[in-house]
């Protein structure tokens, strides 16, 4: 058990069940506890209180233990470099640090089999991750409000090198790293890998256990994570890809490959996959048939060629072939592989295959109804094209996958093999072969083919198969194309060796003696060629476009434009002198983008729209103005997009107007007038679905387009009686046209009005009406079932994402006001199902595409959480379950912030709708109100206004013990009032009389006398309020100066302790001083007086703008006031918090340097010097006494006197990690001019260093080193006396060793950079680091020098308990708890080749070992 403990650790889960009981009390006898996390999540009590001292040990402690626990985890191969450690803090108040590591690596663990090639493997797992965040949702909070610091993106990582193509003997090698492999924190890469699991995911069960897992985890805004875009250039297969075959075999062309290399690739990653993958006997026998002879075909022996179609396989008797025998070599590369043991069982097999007469002729996608027999039929013709041709070179690997192609588990090998197949008939097939395949990928791509029937094939194929269809085309396209783009760069880049033809380059040693003739690859270019130029850009774009492949739709019309301008440079017209003029380049936006065709710019505008790409989409309407008029419909998209639904809603009005006129002119010249688009994935694109020439139906449809906009407006304006008016007139309007209309046809304007008027009426709660739509709904859904065209389970199909959500909500909301249990579940299932399909499709591109559906899976979580409770007669205890973050409670808060401002109005309106079903009108005030503060702020004032007077209708309901409540509301309608210019009005509202007689008391009496007042509530709210008039007044210039002054001081009296008010007071005197003297500056001063002549004469003396500045600032006593109050009520609110620490302290620590920098002058009496003789004076403290030379020098000294004192006790009042923040300017002025200032300084710089020895020392470090004397010798000092104070006030000397040992390490690195023996690009010898054996300090006690880990993660919004640890000098968490640890040097470092030489070194991480197979010793870089 003791040599196992390694691997057991890394159990990610064992079953609830009595039978497990014995393992799992087997494991914790060994500590390891699989409950442990469990069980603290459901007992815990978060405390609010500051820990004891016992209790913060006993948490150290647990954390140290915990850190070593994952090393040795390391060490047994169970960790990566990459998977960051946590740091050993010495002073740290977490109690729940050692459980984020434990689900941190719980998290770890469950992921890496998100993939599995089982189907109930992925099923359970999934269950058992959501599970675990369920339990533990306030512990992986908190892993993602440290998702940022976690991550190693900061960090210099060398990964694996790129594939040797003359390397062909290792199959594993790759271009890219692995997923694990990449910069992001834990959260970013679990995230990453569900995505990619959506995007392959063919199963309905997983994908709904997918979608649930995605709604416990939530959505999240883009900006707290590091995914990376999911689907880059040539990243397009759908297929199992755990090895990076797609970039092996983009680096692996056939003519400078084996069909070895293919066969033992294929073999590795794909065939054994799908033999586990196989969940009947005759999978099995089909996949295992292919690996017999791939196997028979690696080994040497021949392998049948299928004369017609195979229909099945015949399990073996025991009197058949003879076993296969396989050289040594093979052997060994399929250790390497570790497959041996897997496929060894089938070279002692002899299935063989039936042959049927019948064989399927091109073309395929009309007939098949699924991607599967789609592909499969599509790769049997290709392969049996191929072992018919005498020509084709791979035919016997071909064949021998033939079986495996035919099963939905071997879909992966039909995807790898589709370029290949491709290829291959394309150069040795005949021209009608070549003729068929383009014409079957014109049939994937032509969504608007002029012969089809109304019954089109895009009805036929479910939305997910056609869109994986045209991904999968799209894959075998760029595959080729970058196939022949390298082969031309490689020819033109050796044009000195074009003799030597790179198919030429060997292969492995195994597989020349069967590889034959090579591949022709003049040939091969050719043929790729003429496919690509009959597969035109911009039938690519309009196929991408219709599968909502965005990304890739922008990039193909791109190239298409920048096509354009080649094929015009490279092949002038000979008569289109005019069309000059659109390639120059002064008609060019920014004079690079590429002329761009006036029928494009419309779908550019929706594409770059689509892709949150505002700016892109605005300039696409300023773009060649005089060609180009964006129509009415592309402003109101556009409109849509930035968020302006009133601008909007005006814009349909309008259009729907316009279209009513040009419908009359139209009929009678039979040519519409109005193009509006049509499309089932987005709201505007080009018309694929109305070809009938009907122009009855394609106004009709143009029109439902319209008013579906229409709609969407008003709801997303709140103005619900209006949608469900409007859906009445247009659902009962009787068309004047008598044409007779297809069922499909009738229920058209149905369908598009339906789910908006659903949304609409349960938002309202009008349930009978809501029960109405919903049977029309169901009535729309039997009548296509009746037609063929969709399958039972998706009968929602053809449906936008938002109008499926709409449906889905609106029959939960229906189930929960029933309170059937049954229903929701069916509702919400169904719903998920639908959005997965389109889930599948976004996931392919990015997190940020993803966003709005998983911002859906989150709505329908929530609806799922809350049944239990809304399905009770009872519903008491909605509003405690809702914020309570225990493992049964929802936490609607903490889910909500981590979203954005602008993501999260969904989420409130469901949130909304579930409250009033609980009858929970404290919850719906607070909703209401959340709403109205992110409106307000994104200055939607005609949705904020409305939700304020709800929420203040709910709180009036909730009754007085949410009066605080009230005041809030009030609070937010000030500030809209304000905005809209209303100052005087928000005044009135903000601050009433009674707020006068309060601060002209200055007594907190008063404000607990005035408690009962409705405008007064508590002391946090009449802060908030006297501070935001304060402010308005100054904006306003009611009052300034001296009164707000007075008026900041009363304010103060009363919030003593509050960081915000001493804050805004600093800052307001600051800005004071600021003005002050540039008015002087300027002469704005009284020059009459005496003192105003005497700074006249003083300022025309000065030469410089900063001399002015230092004169003004010695002899105007209001500034001495104002710079006393701002250096006063920064500290004391520093001291008091650390929300505004990054705007107070570098503007104190400014203001205290620059002022004790002016100098004073003195007279000293001494005897040793004449009388009268001047000294320039920074305040020394001598035994001399002082004799000023003027009043102003006596002035300015009992300033800086005044300041330094001041300083001093900041120094020790303010906590260390706010001085941390700014540890680059303190020590750059730790050699000030000023003695006391240094002193402070340095005070200051061991308090840090004391208190954080292992961030701070690489900052304090090279003062030790320093060519000042001064500078140096206060690092020494430094650095001695936090050694000395660490080892009198902690038990343990190993901080306090720490310190003294980094020495040992700071030298070497000096060594290093000084080396300027070695010369540039050349490497040298590392010596060992060798500390003293005493100190027990290592390497891996030191946190790298890098952002990641020096960086400090303080949380700007802090709960009172928080505040108070923090008050209390008590900071939990203050530097991230997941940092990477080194664990040795490289042997030898390499110079730049630079001027300055610097130089490289390379730091292992813990729980590595350098030289292991596989590229995955990933290690970090020191410059």
């Amino acid at each position: 058990g003791t040599l196992l403990k390694p691997y057991l650790e890394s159990l990610p889960f064992l079953p609830n069940h009595d039978e497990f009981e014995p393992v799992k009390d087997s494991l914790r006898k060994l500590n390891i506890d699989l409950d442990e996390i469990s069980k603290y999540s459901s007992s815990t009590v978060f405390p609010d209180e500051v820990p004891d001292e016992e209790e913060q040990a006993r948490s150290d402690v647990e954390i140290i233990e915990i850190a070593d626990n994952d090393e040795s985890a390391g060490d047994g191969g169970a960790k990566s470099s990459l998977e960051t450690q946590m740091s050993t803090p010495f002073k740290s108040s977490t109690r729940d640090g050692k459980y984020q590591v434990i689900l941190q690596r719980r998290l770890k663990n469950l992921r890496s089999l998100v993939s599995h090639e089982n189907v109930n493997v992925r099923k359970t797992v999934l269950h058992q991750l959501t599970s675990l965040v369920k339990e533990n949702k306030r512990l992986f909070k908190k892993l993602v409000d440290s998702e940022e610091s976690a991550s190693t993106r900061f960090l210099t990582v060398v990964k694996a090198q790129p594939s040797n193509v003359a390397n062909k003997n290792n199959i594993r090698s790759t271009t890219l790293p692995s997923p694990a492999a990449n910069s992001s924190g834990g959260i970013s890469i679990l995230i990453q890998t569900l995505l990619d699991r959506c995007a392959k995911e063919t199963d309905e069960d997983v994908k709904l256990a997918l979608s649930q897992t995605l709604g416990e985890i939530g959505a999240i805004d883009p900006n707290k994570l590091s995914v990376e875009k999911t689907n880059k250039s040539n990243e397009t297969d759908t297929s199992t890809d755990q090895n990076n075959d797609l970039h092996w075999r983009l680096s692996q062309p056939p003519w400078n490959s084996s069909m070895e290399l293919y066969s033992l690739r294929l073999l590795s990653n794909r065939l054994v996959v799908a033999l586990k993958a196989a969940l009947t006997t005759q999978d099995q026998d089909k996949v295992g048939h292919s690996i017999q002879e791939v196997l028979r075909h690696l080994s040497g022996k021949s392998v049948s060629l299928p004369t017609s179609q195979t229909a099945s396989v015949t399990t073996p008797t025991s009197t058949e072939k003879a076993p296969t025998e396989i050289s040594q070599e093979l052997k060994d590369k399929l250790t390497e592989c570790d497959v041996l043991t897997v496929i060894e069982p089938f070279l002692s097999t002899s299935f063989r295959q039936n042959s049927i007469t019948h064989v399927s002729q091109p073309p395929f996608f009309t007939k098949d109804k699924s991607y599967h027999r789609w592909i499969s039929s599509w790769s049997r013709f290709l392969i049996e094209k191929s072992c018919k041709n005498e020509s084709s070179r791979w035919k016997s690997m071909f064949a021998a996958l033939n079986s495996a192609v035919r099963v939905e588990v071997g879909l992966s090998v039909a995807e790898f093999l589709l370029p290949l197949l491709i290829l291959d008939v394309a150069c040795f097939g005949e021209d009608d072969d070549l003729a068929a395949i383009i014409n079957e990928i014109r049939l994937v791509f032509d969504v608007s083919s002029p012969n089809k029937s109304s019954s089109d094939h895009w009805s036929v194929v479910c939305a997910d198969d056609h869109r994986r269809a045209v991904n999968t085309v799209f894959m075998v396209l760029e595959t080729l194309e970058y196939w022949t783009e390298k082969e031309i760069e490689k020819k033109y880049l050796k044009r000195s060796s074009s003799g030597r033809r790179s198919s030429a380059s060997s292969a492995s040693s195994f597989a020349d003696s069967s590889r034959g003739v090579s591949w022709p690859v003049d040939e091969g270019i050719e043929r790729i060629q003429n496919i690509s130029s009959q597969i035109t850009l911009q039938m690519r774009a309009d196929a991408a476009i219709k599968v909502g492949a965005h990304a890739r739709a922008l990039k193909y019309l791109e190239l298409d434009a920048r096509l354009r301008v080649v094929d015009f440079v490279y092949n002038p017209p000979d008569e289109e002198l005019e069309s000059m003029d659109d390639f120059s380049k002064g008609t060019r936006l920014g004079n690079t983008l590429a002329p761009i065709p006036a029928e494009n710019l419309g779908k550019m505008q929706m594409l770059l729209g689509k892709l949150d790409d505002v700016d892109g989409m605005c300039s696409m309407s300023m773009y060649d103005a005089s060609s180009y008029d964006g129509s009415l419909v592309e402003q109101i998209f556009q409109k849509e997009v930035i968020g302006d639904w009133a601008g909007a809603l005006q814009g349909y009005e309008q259009a729907i107007i316009l279209h009513e006129a040009e419908v009359g002119d139209e009929m009678g010249r039979g040519s519409a007038a109005m193009d509006i688009v049509d499309d089932d994935d987005s709201d505007y694109t080009i018309d694929h679905a109305d070809n009938m020439g009907e122009t009855v139906v394609k106004n009709m449809r143009s029109k439902q387009l319209l008013e579906k906009g229409l709609l969407r407006s008003l709801l997303h304006l709140g103005q619900l009686e209006s949608v469900l008016n409007q859906v009445g007139g247009m659902m009962n309007r009787k068309e004047e046209s008598e044409v007779e209309l297809s069922i499909e046809r009738r229920f058209c304007g149905v369908k598009e009005y339906l789910p908006n008027a659903v949304e609409a009426a349960w938002r309202l709660q009008k349930w009978p009406l809501l029960t109405e739509l919903l049977e029309k709904q169901d009535q729309i859904e039997e009548e296509n079932l009746k037609k063929g065209n969709l399958k039972k389970h998706r009968s929602e199909e053809g449906m936008d994402p938002e109008s499926k959500f709409q449906i889905g909500v609106g029959r939960a909301m229906l189930g929960l006001h029933e309170m059937k249990k049954e229903k929701v579940k069916i509702a919400l299932d169904k719903t998920r199902i639908g959005l997965m399909e389109d889930m599948s499709n976004v996931a392919r591109e990015s997190y940020s595409r993803s966003l709005d559906v998983l911002l859906k899976f989150h709505c329908l979580h929530e609806i799922e959480q809350s049944t239990e409770i809304l399905c009770k007669k009872d519903k008491t205890g909605f509003l405690e379950t809702s914020q309570s973050c225990g493992k049964d409670g929802w936490d609607w808060s903490g889910r909500l912030s981590n979203l954005g401002r602008g993501d999260s109005d969904g989420i409130i309106t469901v949130r909304l709708a579930l409250a009033k079903l609980a009858n929970a009108k404290a919850l719906e005030g607070d909703l209401w109100l959340t709403a109205a503060k992110r409106a307000r702020k994104s200055h939607h004032f005609h949705i904020a206004e409305p939700a304020l007077s709800r929420s203040l209708a709910a709180y009036s309901i909730a009754g007085e013990n949410f009066n605080d409540d009230t005041s809030k509301v009030m609070l937010q309608i000030a500030k809209v009032k304000h905005v809209q210019k209303k100052t005087s009005d928000a005044l009135m509202i903000i601050e009433p009389r009674s707020a006068d007689r309060i601060l002209s008391g200055s007594d907190k009496r008063e404000v607990q006398k005035l408690k009962k007042d409705h405008y007064l509530d508590s002391l946090e709210d009449f802060e908030n309020r006297t501070l935001c008039a304060t402010r308005w007044m100054v904006e306003s210039n009611l009052k300034f100066g001296a009164g707000i002054v007075k008026r900041f001081k009363q304010i103060v009296n009363i919030c003593k302790t509050s960081e915000k008010t001493n804050f805004y007071f600093a800052r307001y005197c600051d800005g004071l001083v600021e003005s002050r003297i540039a008015s002087m500056i300027a002469g704005d001063y009284d020059k009459k007086t005496s003192k105003g002549r005497e700074l006249t004469e003083e300022l025309e003396e000065c030469s410089t703008e900063d001399d002015k500045r230092v004169q003004i600032m010695k002899r105007d006593p209001e500034c001495h006031r104002y710079i006393n109050f701002a250096l006063k009520y920064y500290g004391i609110a520093l001291a008091h918090g650390d929300k505004h620490m990054y705007q107070a302290l570098p503007r104190m620590l400014t203001m205290w340097f620059e002022v004790t920098s002016i100098p004073v002058s003195v007279e000293e009496s001494q005897l040793s010097r004449s009388r009268g003789k001047k000294q320039v004076h920074y305040s020394k403290r001598q035994t001399t006494e002082k004799t000023y030379t003027s009043d102003v020098d006596r002035v300015w000294a009992e300033c800086i006197t005044s300041v330094t004192k001041m300083m001093s006790a900041h120094g020790r009042s303010i906590p260390e990690h706010i001085f941390y923040s700014a540890l680059p300017q303190l020590i750059s002025r730790i050699a000030h001019p000023h003695a006391d200032t240094q002193t402070t300084t340095v005070k200051i710089l061991k308090k840090v260093l004391v208190a954080y020895p292992r961030q701070a020392m690489w900052g304090l470090a090279w003062l030790r080193y320093s060519h000042s004397s001064t500078r140096k010798s206060y690092g020494e000092e430094i650095f001695r006396e936090a050694a000395s104070t660490l080892r009198r006030t902690t038990d343990n000397d190993h901080a306090s060793n720490l310190l003294m040992e980094s020495i040992v390490l700071f030298k070497m690195l000096k060594s290093i950079a000084d080396n300027d023996r070695v010369s540039q690009g050349k490497t040298f010898a590392l010596s060992p680091l060798r500390f003293n054996s005493n100190s027990k300090i290592t390497l891996q006690d030191f946190v790298p020098p890098v952002q990641a880990a020096l960086s400090m993660n303080v949380t700007q919004r802090m709960n009172r308990s928080e505040k108070q640890k923090r008050q209390k000098g008590v900071v939990a968490e203050v530097f991230p708890q997941y940092v990477p640890r080194m664990e040795s040097f490289s042997e030898k470092g390499t110079v730049f080749n630079t001027k300055a030489k610097p130089k490289k070194i390379t730091a292992y991480a813990v729980g590595q070992r350098r030289g292991r197979r596989g590229g995955e010793g990933r290690v970090g870089e020191i410059h």
